[in-house]
């Protein structure tokens, strides 16, 4: 991009950079509250404090992604159901337990499945199709099908390809790249 649009875009390019300039500002106030407010905490270990964090919002996205991924029968209000009691199971479990933080993460997943899939089988929702969207459709003859069907334009190479015979080669012999050009696509 030339320097002259960075330094003073048009009309149509500040509008489409409000957005993300607002953003960045939003973003930089937010982490600098988060900062002081962190520094006020008696924080033994960031790194501690960072891994509870991630078990607590990240356990519940994988056990999401394992419901959608492994199991034929969930659906959205499943998932819901799932990351809300995942949500509470990990609470219950930080408040009254002895389990050491690094399991955070698997209780959330174990509970956001188990929870999750127990859900949707229990909460009636209209059948949708899931071919190819999971271990279970992933090789299903419709995706082989059409991934195996060749194209029009790659016919039309493998001709022109063929085309070119053993005569031709051995007049250009002398110059490679006439036969590069005969086979390059049009």
């Amino acid at each position: 991009m030339p320097a002259s649009i960075r330094a003073r875009p048009t009309p149509a390019n500040a509008k489409k950079l409000r957005l993300p300039r607002r953003l960045t500002l939003l973003l930089g106030v937010v982490g600098t509250i988060a900062a002081l407010l962190m520094a006020t905490f008696e924080i033994k270990s960031l790194w501690d404090l960072f891994l509870q964090v991630l078990g607590l919002f990240g356990g519940g996205l994988a056990g999401v992604f394992a419901l959608g991924i492994f199991t034929r029968r969930a659906h959205g209000k499943g998932a819901l159901v799932g990351v809300i009691a995942s949500a509470i199971v990990l609470f219950l479990v930080q408040r009254y337990t002895r389990v050491h933080f690094f399991l955070y993460a698997a209780v959330r997943v174990l509970t956001c499945l188990v929870v999750g899939y127990v859900a949707s089988v229990l909460i009636p929702v209209a059948r949708q199709s899931f071919e190819g969207l999971t271990v279970y459709t992933a090789g299903s003859r419709q995706d082989n099908a059409e991934l195996a069907a060749p194209r029009p334009a790659a016919q039309a190479n493998r001709r022109r390809l063929i085309s070119v015979t053993l005569e031709e080669r051995s007049n250009d012999a002398r110059n490679p790249a006439r036969i590069l050009e005969d086979a390059r696509p049009a």
